[in-house]
């Protein structure tokens, strides 16, 4: 299974939660998720990422699968 079907197998397990990048680096590697997300929106995907301070570490980052039933509300 490649890095990508790992990657929308999870954010689609989670769906319409925020996955954290060590969650993610869990199934795939952390650094290819940048480019594994965006051949998903290319092909159709709405995947979101959040990008969170945390005081005194670096920023926490998340991405989450969009479902039609969130994107609604």
């Amino acid at each position: 299974m490649s890095d990508k079907a790992r990657l929308l197998s999870l954010l689609q397990r989670y769906a319409d939660t925020w996955v954290s990048l060590p969650q993610i680096g869990e199934v795939c590697s952390p650094y290819s998720v940048t480019k594994r997300v965006s051949e998903l929106r290319r092909e159709g995907y709405e995947v979101e990422n959040r990008l969170t301070p945390v005081p005194g570490a670096r920023t926490k980052s998340e991405y989450r699968l969009v479902t039609q039933k969130s994107a609604a509300a």
